[in-house]
């Protein structure tokens, strides 16, 4: 099974990770191994041929939503749309972002939150959402084992079901995935090759892992990250840095541990960014590591913050909101009796890598600066 979480781009289940995180985080972390500190030592940068197109074609903020074909047949009003958020933040936004298309197209989205991260919160909220007896059921990265069913119900009901960010196969009742396979795929190998780019030749790139969760999407996600820094660094390797659920308030500890064991460790590119990414230049600096970098792979609001201020060298972000004004083009497509395929599968912005010299002036904001506008032309609004 293999689901991703919005804004991580990472297994679904490790919301779990975020939430344990969010309880025990430490800004002032520090190596909690004495001993030896490991100098720091000049080394010449990396010179592939690759490397400008990483550096540039990534950092230049995509202009298309990804879907281009018009509806071209009358969208139906008057839906009732059941949105279901994850325990993420990114969630919310999305759905606030689909309720938003909603109105444009004439549909009542509803919003049913989980009380709680465990499956019986998640099986409850599906199960509310059925009471609804929606038109469409739609929801972020939940795993199709955890749900099965209710999205079985759903099935039987003749409720069409739209999830996203979502790599299972086989969803009882699904019209369609947005942001599905390859979607998440391409951020995390963009991000990989900008990593490339960025460190000297023979360096080995961390990824740190938490394990235990959806392993066959963090496997995935870590092969997405290895493929491109070998574009840009084709002698370069990547290391797994595994992190127990247990340590996860700890994780920028056991990287820098990690970091610290392995001089040719010079990069850090995690795809647990808002895991990782809190308390890890201060545990970097506290194990004498002042040549180690680290980048985020699909990341969130703390992340960019983390750009800005200098601690983080780069993030790709990924697209939060355009994702909501997606997930009502495939549900428009479907309910005018059009081909749901324009939104499918790979669709998307284009990867997009922000640095200190691009960061936005605020946190949260869209990857296409006009996405509300794109997909309303698309709807013939």
């Amino acid at each position: 099974m293999r689901s991703k979480w919005v804004g991580l781009a990472v297994p679904a289940i490790v919301v779990c990770a975020l939430a344990v995180s969010a309880c025990g985080g430490d800004d002032d972390a520090t190596s909690s191994s004495s001993g030896q500190q490991q100098q720091s030592t000049a080394a010449a940068p990396s010179s592939t041929t690759g490397a400008p197109a990483a550096t540039v074609a990534y950092t230049q903020r995509p202009t298309s939503v990804g879907v281009t074909e018009p509806v071209g047949k009358p969208i139906p009003s008057g839906k009732t749309i059941a949105w279901i958020n994850c325990p993420s933040p990114q969630c919310v936004t999305a759905g606030k972002e689909l309720q938003a298309a909603g109105k444009v197209l004439g549909w009542n989205v509803k919003t049913i939150a989980p009380t709680g991260a465990d499956a019986s919160s998640t099986q409850a909220a599906f199960e509310q959402a059925l009471a609804l007896k929606p038109d469409a059921l739609s929801y972020i990265a939940f795993p199709t084992a955890v749900i099965q069913r209710q999205l079985r119900k759903a099935e039987d009901a003749k409720i069409p079901v739209f999830p996203a960010t979502v790599e299972d196969k086989d969803i009882p009742g699904s019209v369609g995935v947005v942001y599905g396979a390859g979607y998440a795929e391409k951020g995390q190998e963009a991000s990989g090759e900008y990593a490339g780019s960025k460190v000297p030749a023979g360096s080995t790139v961390a990824l740190p892992t938490v394990l235990g969760f959806d392993d066959a999407a963090t496997k995935s996600t870590n092969a997405a990250i290895t493929a491109g820094v070998k574009k840009t660094c084709p002698t370069c390797t990547t290391k797994v840095v595994p992190i127990p659920p247990s340590q996860i308030p700890d994780a920028p500890k056991i990287i820098a541990n990690a970091a610290r064991t392995d001089p040719k460790m010079k990069w850090i590119q995690s795809s647990l960014d808002s895991v990782t990414g809190k308390g890890l230049t201060a545990a970097l600096r506290g194990a004498g590591l002042t040549d180690v970098k680290y980048g985020g792979t699909g990341a969130i609001e703390d992340g960019v913050q983390r750009v800005r201020g200098g601690e983080e060298e780069f993030v790709e972000v990924y697209p939060i909101r355009e994702l909501g004004w997606q997930v009502a083009d495939m549900m428009a497509r479907h309910f005018a009796g059009a081909s749901v395929a324009p939104d499918g599968g790979g669709v998307g912005p284009d990867p997009w890598i922000i640095t200190k010299s691009n960061v936005p002036p605020t946190n949260t904001f869209p990857i296409v600066a006009d996405y509300q506008q794109q997909f309303q032309r698309l709807w013939g609004k």
